[in-house]
């Protein structure tokens, strides 16, 4: 199987490779017990506003299109699977969807 990874994890490294080579080798390696530092609460507050504006623009959005969609969280396969399942019935808006080629794994806001 492929070993995908996520443009934040692409980005996660160029800005620090150790940190993301030592989230990754504790991913993979749940005997290790380490504490990690806590969240930044500003970049905690960040993401939650995020995903709030995300919200209200998919709620706006769904009135503009016929057919929609917002796929579930789950595990990778899946997602992609749904996503996939999604365009090929021709839905007009997928929130939340999710795409690879293999390489690189993503969870665009909106197709």
């Amino acid at each position: 199987m492929p070993k995908l990874h996520s443009p934040s994890e692409l980005m996660g490294y160029f800005v620090s490779p150790f940190e993301t080579l030592m989230k990754r080798a504790i991913k993979l390696n749940p005997e290790i017990t380490i504490n990690q530092d806590a969240d930044d609460t500003l970049l905690k507050l960040i993401s939650e506003k995020g995903i709030e504006h995300e919200s209200k623009v998919y709620k706006f959005l769904v009135e503009k299109y016929q057919s929609s969609i917002a796929i579930k969280s789950g595990d990778r396969d899946s997602m992609i699977k749904e996503t996939k399942s999604a365009m090929d019935s021709g839905i007009e808006l997928i929130y939340q969807g999710a795409l690879s080629d293999n390489i690189f794994y993503g969870l665009p806001d909106f197709l």
